[in-house]
């Protein structure tokens, strides 16, 4: 039998919790306080267990909402934590887009925080957008850099201003020992 690692089988948990609201939402009607009051039961049975506010059984809810995420749930799922699922929730609100993200998540090995920062920068619009040449003229291993190079935004904002002197002349930064600027 598979062993199966704890987030995963946290996921699947948190699945069938959303699901379960879901149910009792529809029969008792939305604003009947289903969230709060599963909430408070859940923290009751299971006091030494974290995780039961009601902010994360509404994404418990969301998650199981999301439809063809269950069937995702084997293949990509299983590789990200709760956080990636939160930040997909949040963020994206079309299916394909989250089913992109996820598998460059997977894919790239990225964390809850760059996921989120490759969705506030449109990866994902800016991918694969510029025709070019590298698939003929590099080795494989190089071409998904290269494809994403030029498309990575520069920050320059480092580099420093020159800086006026008190006696109205202007200075740059310049490697220790070198001489100082001469007044002009």
């Amino acid at each position: 039998m598979p062993v199966v690692a704890p987030s995963d089988q946290a996921r699947k948990w948190y699945w069938s919790i959303g699901n379960d609201v879901t149910a009792q939402e529809n029969r008792q009607g939305w604003g009947s306080s289903v969230i709060k009051r599963l909430g408070e039961d859940l923290r009751t049975e299971f006091p030494e267990m974290k995780g039961f506010s009601p902010r994360n059984l509404q994404y418990m809810t969301a998650f199981a909402k999301a439809g063809r995420w269950h069937q995702l749930r084997n293949r990509l799922l299983r590789s990200c934590h709760w956080g990636h699922i939160t930040v997909l929730l949040d963020k994206l609100s079309e299916p394909e887009d989250r089913e992109w993200y996820v598998s460059a998540a997977v894919e790239y090995g990225w964390s809850s925080n760059v996921l989120m920062n490759m969705i506030m920068n449109n990866t994902m619009e800016r991918t694969g957008a510029a025709p070019s040449n590298f698939a003929q003229r590099l080795v494989a291993q190089d071409t998904e850099l290269a494809h994403r190079s030029p498309k990575t935004p520069t920050t320059l904002s480092f580099l420093a201003s020159p800086a006026k002197l008190p006696n109205g002349t202007w200075r740059t930064r310049s490697p220790a020992g070198s001489p100082k600027p001469s007044e002009s």
